[in-house]
């Protein structure tokens, strides 16, 4: 399959997973539900899901298993988006698309959505159908709480706030997008990895392989924040300047946040074939992808 068969594959067996898990109740904590369904279910492009089932088809790991690996860090991608388009936080009001949470619903609905999502996921990640080794499932929860949380997501998100009054040099900057979005990322090759058994020094190359395409990918989400459009991007663009952020974009401009970037995925790219050849295909494809986006 193509690339973009093999994305929307993910996608659909992702959205129909969390249509099964989460069935509206006829309870007071339905509206809370339907909030969690209208941000993570038929929209977003399902990237992290796929790294994760790209990385497993290198040691032949069960599609089941990957699936509900990837789905987990979808609901916790999910929890990050609603909680950055927050008033306290980037403020925005279009997502994938369409209204952002908070302004579907309210602010308060969509603090607890993000909330749910994210404790739900590692509860996702439990579950004995992952994998029947308690070790693995535990090491996937240890390692996607680490990329989530302070030394991850959340401080690199933290980071970016304050970039809207400091100024940033390159290696901070790096620093923030290693940790805002890189992390997750290589959390999503490093899965595959776990699930089949793979190697220290493997799972080491896989990390760094999603290191790399993670801070690519950021600095693409950077330049399209100038250069993209609003109904291809789903979201509002020229956001970062308003904000005052700072990234490699606003310090050393477009064309060299594009070579960085290609240099960036070459260099990940070469590394991943050198250990695992023609079986990283799919990642080396996804890499490709990252640079040529328009969304």
């Amino acid at each position: 399959m193509s690339l973009s068969d093999d994305l929307k594959f993910v996608a659909n067996k992702v959205d129909k997973l969390l249509e099964e898990r989460f069935k509206v109740p006829s309870s007071p904590e339905s509206r809370l539900v339907s909030a969690m369904r209208y941000s993570s279910i038929g929209s977003g492009k399902k990237i992290r899901p796929y790294i994760v089932f790209a990385s497993s088809n290198i040691f032949g790991v069960p599609l089941s298993q990957s699936i509900l690996v990837g789905t987990s860090v979808e609901m916790v991608h999910t929890f990050s988006l609603i909680h950055d388009d927050l008033p306290c936080m980037d403020d925005d009001d279009i997502r994938r698309g369409k209204p952002s949470l908070h302004v579907q619903f309210d602010e308060s609905t969509a603090v607890l959505a993000g909330n749910a999502l994210l404790i739900d996921a590692f509860k996702l990640l439990t579950s004995k159908i992952i994998n029947e080794e308690f070790n693995i499932r535990i090491r996937l929860i240890e390692r996607l709480a680490e990329v989530s949380g302070y030394k991850g997501m959340c401080g690199g998100q933290m980071a970016d706030l304050l970039s809207q009054s400091n100024d940033f040099l390159k290696s901070e900057i790096l620093r923030l997008n290693s940790m805002k979005t890189a992390a997750i990322i290589s959390f999503c090759c490093e899965a595959g990895g776990i699930l089949g058994g793979a190697s220290e020094y493997e799972c080491k190359v896989l990390q760094e392989f999603g290191l790399d395409i993670g801070l690519a990918f950021q600095i693409i989400d950077d330049i399209l924040d100038v250069e993209g459009e609003e109904n291809k991007t789903g979201k509002k663009v020229n956001k970062d300047n308003e904000l005052g952020k700072k990234n490699l974009v606003s310090n050393y401009g477009i064309k060299y946040s594009k070579n960085e970037a290609k240099r960036l995925i070459n260099q990940a790219n070469k590394n991943l074939n050198c250990v695992f050849g023609v079986k990283s295909e799919k990642l080396q494809r996804l890499a490709e992808f990252i640079i040529y986006r328009d969304r």
